[in-house]
């Protein structure tokens, strides 16, 4: 008969073994899986951070070259230049009365004088209300408004007169009143506002002139002239 201690005794050692492998084995495979976990979960942690750090400082990076809070942008030879201060608005040009010139301390004669598109326009208008047919003039068309026709610019004229006073005149077709409503100095000229009315049979039409005293043009004589 086989002899059991030694057999119980072997069987007893190869089970000991065997815990004694199986044993890490089963603790060690959950614990590598927890360690890569940790280490990947750190790794993205980790890689998270630096892409923040890099965003905000690409950002505060450009902010500042926008902003121009950034010293270093203006420094050495290829820098930008630094932005200039917003320059003041140009003082406004003085104003006077109706209808004022758009540059009267740039005007050398009376003929240099610029006038606002709707002054102008006004003044064209009152030239086409009063148009008439003529068989002996340029073009076969004259004005009523045109006010050199019927009386003289100086003198008794334009000239002569203060404000308050007007000269009245018929035309062709239409009749005309001029009527000076301001002495005032123009850049280097004298000159003198007024308003011009035209009627024609019910309808009637009436526009701001202005008249000043000096050279239309360098060859001209000083004289009471109709700048607009």
């Amino acid at each position: 008969m086989r002899d059991e201690a030694p057999f119980q005794q072997e069987n007893g050692m190869r089970l000991l073994l065997a815990t004694a492998v199986a044993v890490p084995l089963m603790c060690s495979a959950p614990t590598t899986v927890a360690a890569q976990s940790f280490l990947e979960n750190f790794a993205r942690r980790a890689a998270d951070r630096v892409a923040t750090a890099a965003t905000e400082r690409v950002t505060s990076a450009a902010e500042s070259v926008i902003s121009g809070e950034d010293g270093s942008a203006n420094e050495g030879p290829e820098a930008a230049a630094p932005r200039r201060a917003a320059s003041p608005s140009p003082a406004a040009v003085p104003s006077g009365p109706t209808p004022w010139p758009l540059n009267p301390a740039d005007a050398t004669y009376t003929g240099d004088l610029e006038f606002a598109p709707a002054d102008e326009a006004r003044v064209r208008g009152l030239h086409e209300f009063s148009r008439v047919r003529c068989m002996d003039c340029e073009g076969g068309y004259s004005f009523d408004s045109w006010i050199t026709h019927h009386t003289d610019m100086d003198g008794e004229g334009v000239g002569g007169l203060v404000v308050g006073q007007s000269l009245s005149w018929t035309g062709i077709e239409a009749s005309g009143r001029l009527e000076i409503v301001s002495e005032s100095p123009v850049g280097p000229f004298a000159c003198k506002p007024a308003r011009m009315v035209m009627t024609g049979g019910e309808q009637t039409y009436a526009a701001p002139r202005l008249y000043c005293f000096g050279k239309s043009h360098q060859f001209a004589r000083e004289m009471w002239v109709e700048v607009l």
